[in-house]
């Protein structure tokens, strides 16, 4: 404080330990710093920043910071950067070239160098000026029992080769700074600020290129550049698709592809979903670009799925920008604002189209925030109808988007879908034919020699005509061989069926005898302990044939219905159990992670099908490795599905055959023998694997082979999307 006698007049001063103080109680950590330098870049009409991180292994390394962006000259460095609590920012909210909404908390970037580390040196230069100007500042001085303006801090000219910018160095660096760290501050930072507009600008000049921020690390003197996973993801999309609302509330979709050879540009869509001309009322200059995977094996190399899959479930969804800035909490884990996640569990759109399935981003511009409103807490918009308007131009653009891929792949669409275009091998065949008449026709007719174009369009028809027919050839011959097998099951079935209705009008009576056999022979040691015996297999028929009865009594019945998996694993442990000690193997253990774990509506048979196959390849391996059997199950949640994990130690699948398991008819065992008595597994027909994939895909799910736990050589996972019954009732 200071004061004036003879006024009698006081005012405040400071002390120069504001400073420390404010660097570290307003920028607490370490990433929210270099994320609040790179908005100061972003501020200034960057168009890109360089991080430089130099012996940060360990504490007092140096960070350089250096934007493109239009600088600062005397005046504007003493009363904006040297200024504590500027109005520089409240004043000019927006950015003098590309008009951008400015990132930067207010006078906060001086205190985000000092809370990084003890000395700053900053050069920054204006456009067509010679000299950029240096100032070197040590935060160590800024310390108690000083005035706040007694220190004072030399300004000089100097020169740099770029003819506009600000290059921060900050040295002596408070703390270490290892590679996963700089990886989640370029994550941070990313997220944050929108990559690139999508909007187009009439003036070419102020129209804004985006903004990138490149992260390096000094390696052995050399800078290393610091990739981020999400770098590569876009190269492994299946699909791009773009749409706009113009000014005039005009909606256009776009969506491309080189492996589906998709490209069809500007389709109108309309706020009245039966009208695609009609306007939308609140929407105007919004714009979407998004990345479509589907998680295929046909689209995505296999030593990337996985990678892609983690980071999709972290990270995966449409982002939005207003104003260039990320709306929060919309595409973070667990947020479904698109209701995509819920579209998959009501099953009407069964091609795969969850936020897992996407990344991208939606911008909306709102300067005044007259439209889009942020609620209270500042944690997303107020649901008016704007943004009614906006999630329900979006969702259906990705829907419209999804079927339109799905037509392509030749796959079902919606459930409600009659003729969705994957045609018979007859079909295929037929037109061929038609094909085939119209070109004979043409031929008739002399139209052929016309031109060259007519010419290559003949050949090119022709040519269509000859992939057809091997395409169709092929799928006969592949069909005719799954058909007379499903025919020859189905029969089997239909006899399994009768036989364990009628062996059950004899186990009453079985029993009954067991008993009084039991009576008989109750004072002879030698006959007590084969009843006993006798007793424990009975109770194992029995079992198995309550068990199979029940599964195909609900199968005739067509009883569709949420299946436990919890109830299905126990059931299915208690009918094996006389088997397992049989075959000398045993269930090491069965992991729950989760309760109710439902999945949608299947035939209780279904699972039956799906664990005893399972059962039935684990023992064939296991018996194959000469080994002391072990069984692992595991039942859970991921994301929207229940999973099962069924692990065994059996000789394991060689690596060639992975890709071919799920084929039908591909086996690695030998065809079983005439004598009953030589196998005591079914050996393989070769549809097992293929009959589980059918099954689970056809309620939207997927069967593959996972990393298995230690002392286990295969482990397959089953999941099905989990049971939206309470979805459906709200």
């Amino acid at each position: 404080m200071s004061s004036n006698k003879k006024e009698n007049t006081v005012s405040f001063s400071v002390d120069a330990a504001l400073i420390d103080r404010l660097g570290r109680e307003l920028v607490q950590k370490k990433e929210t710093a270099v994320a609040e330098l790179v908005k100061n870049a972003y501020d200034a009409d960057a168009t890109e920043v360089n991080l430089v991180f130099e012996d940060t292994d360990s504490v007092g390394g140096t960070l350089k910071i250096i934007d493109n962006g239009h600088g600062m000259d005397y005046e504007r460095f003493v009363n904006a950067f040297m200024r504590i609590s500027s109005l520089d920012k409240i004043n000019n909210p927006k950015s003098p070239k590309y008009k951008r909404q400015k990132a930067g908390r207010k006078g906060i970037g001086r205190f985000s160098a000092q809370r990084l580390g003890s000395k700053l040196s900053l050069v920054t230069k204006t456009q067509n000026v010679e000299k950029a100007i240096k100032v070197n500042i040590d935060w160590n001085e800024y310390q108690g029992e000083k005035e706040l303006t007694s220190i004072r801090h030399k300004v000089e000219e100097t020169s740099i080769e770029d003819e506009q910018g600000t290059v921060m160095t900050i040295e002596d660096l408070r703390e270490k700074w290892t590679e996963a760290q700089i990886r989640r501050v370029f994550r941070y930072i990313s997220g944050l600020i929108q990559p690139y507009p999508l909007s187009k600008e009439n003036d070419k000049d102020k129209q804004d290129p985006g903004f990138k921020a490149n992260f390096y690390q000094v390696v052995d003197g050399e800078p290393k550049y610091v990739v981020d996973e999400d770098t590569f993801i876009f190269d492994f999309a299946l699909t791009k698709v773009t749409a706009r609302v113009d000014e005039k509330g005009q909606g256009y979709w776009s969506v491309k592809s080189k492996q589906l050879e998709l490209d069809e540009t500007d389709i109108k869509i309309g706020s009245d979903k039966e009208d695609i001309s009609s306007k939308f009322e609140m929407l105007n200059d919004v714009n979407l670009e998004a990345y479509y995977y589907i998680y295929s094996r046909d689209y995505i190399p296999p030593q990337q799925m996985t990678k892609i899959k983690e980071l999709a479930d972290e990270k995966g969804g449409i982002r939005l920008y207003r104003n260039g800035f990320r709306v929060l909490p919309y595409a973070e884990p667990d947020d479904d604002w698109l209701r995509l996640d819920w579209s998959v569990r009501r099953r009407q759109i069964l091609v795969p189209h969850g936020n897992n399935n996407f990344f991208g981003f939606v911008e909306i511009t709102d300067p005044e925030a007259k439209i889009f409103e942020e609620t209270s807490s500042r944690e997303g918009l107020i649901e008016n109808d704007a943004f009614r308007e906006l999630t329900d131009f979006v969702h259906r653009v990705l829907i419209s988007a999804v079927l339109k891929v799905s037509e392509i792949r030749g796959t079902k669409g919606t459930s409600s879908q009659k003729d969705w275009g994957n045609k018979t091998p007859k079909e295929k065949l037929d037109d061929a034919s038609k094909k085939i008449q119209e070109i004979t026709r043409n031929i008739e007719k002399g139209t052929v020699e016309e031109s060259t174009n007519t010419n290559k369009e003949t050949i090119s028809k022709l040519k269509e005509v000859g992939n057809t027919i091997d395409s169709a050839s092929a799928d006969f011959e592949k069909e005719l061989g799954e058909l007379e097998m499903l025919r020859v099951l189905s029969s089997l079935g239909l006899i399994i069926g009768e036989f364990t209705h009628e062996i059950r009008q004899f186990l009453g009576a079985l029993q009954l005898k067991s008993e009084h056999i039991e009576d008989f022979v109750s004072n002879i040691p030698e006959a007590k302990e084969f009843i006993q015996e006798f007793k424990k297999q009975f109770k194992s028929l029995r079992d198995y044939t309550s068990y199979f009865d029940s599964n195909i009594a609900h199968t005739i019945n067509r009883e569709l219905k949420s299946i436990d998996l919890n109830v299905v694993i126990n059931r299915f442990e208690e009918v094996i159990q006389f088997d397992l000690e049989r075959m000398n193997i045993e269930i090491e253990g069965i992991k729950r992670k989760g309760t109710e774990l439902n999945s949608v509506p299947m035939h209780e048979s279904e699972w039956a099908s799906i664990l005893f196959n399972l059962y039935s390849n684990s023992k064939k391996a296991i018996k194959r490795a000469k080994v002391k059997g072990k069984l692992l199950l595991e039942i859970g949640r991921i994301n929207d599905s229940v999973y099962l994990d069924f692990s065994d130690n059996g000789d394991g699948i060689q690596e060639e055959n992975k890709e071919k398991i799920f084929n039908p008819f591909f086996t690695t065992s030998s065809p079983a023998g005439l004598n009953a008595s030589e196998h005591d597994d079914i050996l393989g027909s070769g549809l097992g694997l293929k009959i589980i994939k059918d099954i689970v895909t056809s309620y939207n799910g997927d069967i593959k082979l996972v990393e298995s736990p230690k002392n286990y050589s295969t482990t397959f996972r089953v999941s099905v999307p989990e049971s939206a019954t309470q979805d459906e009732e709200e």
